[in-house]
């Protein structure tokens, strides 16, 4: 093989390469935009905590091999009588998703909260995480509806280029408040906290 050959194979390989990550960076960005998943974040979490309101300050996405997205004064508060029950309070979560994950489908995605303030309180019946929950009866499959602004299937496409991603949840700082019937109340701290998905 002449010397020619060789740089032209290495020049094609390299092009090729350099569209595929460019290719990756438009397709992340397009699909990943702040206000995308702000709304994703509220929606997917009032499907999970119907009698709770989640509210989110900002997002920022950092791109690189890694995209980082930072969210900012995240607050998941319930209301019951009247009254607001602040569940989980964090200054800043920051989820790492590897360009992998984004290729393939598959790898490992990484939710980072530093000092979370977590609260747990008992009422006459259940808790604040109970309640947030809401009944979980079985009900019949209703048609869905078409999103009023459309940008229900948007949060969906957004969730699916994560296909079938592992997720690494690393607390640090943790800060839970309790408070019983009996009025017994108090503050568990724990300073690291893992769960491997």
């Amino acid at each position: 093989m002449t010397k020619s050959k060789t740089l032209k194979i290495v020049g094609i390989t390299f092009l090729v390469f350099l569209l595929l990550i460019i290719g990756v960076f438009y397709y992340a960005s397009t699909k990943l935009r702040p206000d995308e998943i702000k709304k994703m974040a509220i929606a997917q979490s009032k499907a999970v905590f119907p009698n709770a309101d989640l509210t989110l300050d900002t997002v920022e996405i950092g791109w690189g091999f890694n995209f980082n997205i930072h969210l900012a004064k995240l607050k998941l508060v319930a209301t019951k009588d009247n009254k607001p029950v602040e569940m989980l309070a964090v200054d800043q979560l920051v989820v790492k998703v590897p360009v992998w994950a984004l290729l393939s489908g598959r790898g490992i995605l990484e939710i980072k909260l530093d000092a979370p303030m977590m609260n747990y309180a008992e009422f006459a019946e259940g808790n604040n995480w109970t309640y947030a929950l809401g009944d979980k009866k079985p009900e019949e499959k209703k048609p869905e509806a078409p999103a009023a602004d459309g940008n229900g299937e948007g949060s969906k496409a957004a969730l699916g280029i994560f296909g079938k991603s592992k997720i690494n949840v690393k607390l640090s700082d943790i800060a839970v408040k309790y408070s019983l019937r009996d009025n017994s109340n108090g503050e568990i701290k724990v300073s690291r906290f893992l769960i491997k998905g």
